[in-house]
C-alpha cells in the first residue's frame, strides 16, 4: 500500500515537473522506452512493499520511478504511444477516475488475500466503474453541458 508521504512526494514531483517543464521534458524524452517502462513497473511493484522500515526506504523511489515512467514513456517510443492509444488502454484511461473511486470500496485492505478473490474484486471494480461512467457520470456531464451551453454563449466576449 502506498503511504501518504509517497503520495505527497508524487504530487510534489508532478508539480516540480510542471514548474520546470521546459528543462525536464527534453531530458525525459531522451530516456529509452524500456527504461521508462521498467521504471514504471518498479514504482508500481514498490507500492506493494509491506508497511514498516522497508516502506520507509522506498519513499523516494516510488514517486521518482513512477514519474519517470509516466512522463518519459509516452514520448519515448511509438510502441508506447500505440499501446496507450490501444482501445482497451484508452477505455481504462477514460474510466480511471471512476475506477479509482470504486476500487476503494471493492479492494479494501486485507479483505481479499487470495489471488483469485483479488482478481474477482478487480473485475467487480471495473464493472462498477463502467456502469457508473455510462449511467451516472455521462448523463450528468451531458446535462451540465446542456445547462451551461446557452448561458456560456450569451455572455459577451472580453
Amino acid at each position: 500500500m502506498v503511504g501518504w508521504v509517497q503520495i505527497y512526494m508524487l504530487l510534489g514531483g508532478g508539480a516540480l515537473l510542471a514548474w520546470h517543464e521546459e528543462r525536464l521534458i527534453p531530458f525525459l524524452e531522451r530516456i529509452p522506452w524500456y527504461v521508462a517502462l521498467s521504471s514504471l513497473a518498479l514504482g508500481i511493484a514498490m507500492t506493494r512493499v509491506p508497511v514498516g522500515i522497508a516502506q520507509k526506504l522506498t519513499l523516494p523511489i516510488v514517486p521518482l520511478t513512477i514519474l519517470i515512467g509516466v512522463f518519459a514513456l509516452p514520448s519515448a517510443s511509438d510502441r508506447a504511444r500505440r499501446f496507450l492509444a490501444w482501445k482497451p488502454m484508452a477505455t481504462l484511461g477514460l474510466y480511471s477516475y471512476t475506477l479509482y473511486l470504486w476500487q476503494q470500496l471493492v479492494l479494501m485492505d486485507g479483505m481479499f488475500v487470495l489471488w483469485w478473490s483479488q482478481t474477482l474484486a478487480l473485475l467487480a471494480a471495473l464493472a462498477f466503474s463502467a456502469f457508473s461512467f455510462r449511467f451516472i457520470e455521462t448523463p450528468f456531464r451531458d446535462l451540465g453541458r446542456r445547462l451551461s451551453g446557452p448561458r456560456a454563449s450569451a455572455q459577451p466576449a472580453t
